[in-house]
């Protein structure tokens, strides 16, 4: 198993073991929604999934009892809280306003904050929310924000990670892209319109070579793919637990 699997699943195990499932099985989807896994990992994958599934089914053998206690969720702990928006994403946001913005203005992190940004988009909400990111004060309407899949420097980046990797290490594709669905996660309610496509791909994948301590290799793979005149740029994930927006 190659070094990214490796710190995914220790970080999967590290999160059951303090039972915090639902951050664990938050994980394994995130990662079994990618179009490739190495067999040896998916396995890993699906065995920690069913590990977590029953203590989540548990907690949600009533729908009626998980939206009575839902405050309760939105107030507790970062684990309920990520509970909350499991529950929130299959209910109609319009009528969970308030729950939607306490979630907002509470310590997630901020991917989890962009999880819930992407349900209000998907479902079209085009009520204000407020949020406070990197000392600014935000206000958005999530209809009014681009998709993903409208977002033309992330339609771009992924042409590239295709390009580079098809016919070298297909892998790395997946890789890529599932740190860049964590960047926009990240930087909700923002789209990555103003980002230079070759930018934000050659970051993404340096964070990558990183991860999988290739890097050593990075400089070998900027001079084949002719990078050494894209400026490097420092993504915002880099910068994940300095600081609580």
């Amino acid at each position: 198993m190659n070094a990214y699997y490796h710190s995914l699943i220790e970080e999967i195990k590290k999160e059951i073991d303090e039972k915090s499932y639902a951050q664990a099985y938050e994980l394994i989807c995130q990662e079994l929604n990618m179009p490739y896994v190495p067999k040896d990992a998916l396995e890993l994958l699906e065995y920690y999934k069913s590990e977590c599934k029953p203590y989540l089914e548990q907690k949600s053998k009533s729908k009626s009892m998980d939206f009575s206690k839902l405050q309760d969720y939105v107030h507790g702990t970062l684990e309920q809280k990520i509970y909350a928006i499991s529950i929130l994403e299959n209910m109609n946001l319009r009528m969970c306003h308030d729950e939607v913005q306490e979630l907002l203005d509470s310590d997630l992190p901020d991917e989890y904050k962009g999880t819930l940004i992407e349900a209000l988009m998907e479902q079209k909400i085009d009520d204000p929310f407020d949020l406070i990111k990197s000392g600014l004060n935000i206000t958005f309407i999530p209809s009014a924000i681009l998709p993903m899949e409208q977002d033309q420097s992330i339609s771009e980046a992924s042409s590239l990670f295709e390009s580079w990797f098809t016919n070298e290490d297909p892998t790395m594709i997946q890789f890529c892209m599932s740190l860049l669905m964590q960047l926009v996660l990240y930087e909700r309610p923002f789209d990555q319109e103003d980002k230079d496509p070759y930018q934000l791909a050659k970051g993404i994948c340096r964070l990558v070579y990183d991860a999988m301590q290739k890097s050593d290799e990075w400089p070998g793979f900027v001079k084949k793919q002719g990078l050494e005149r894209i400026e490097d740029i420092e993504l915002s994930i880099e910068k994940r637990g300095e600081n609580n927006d």
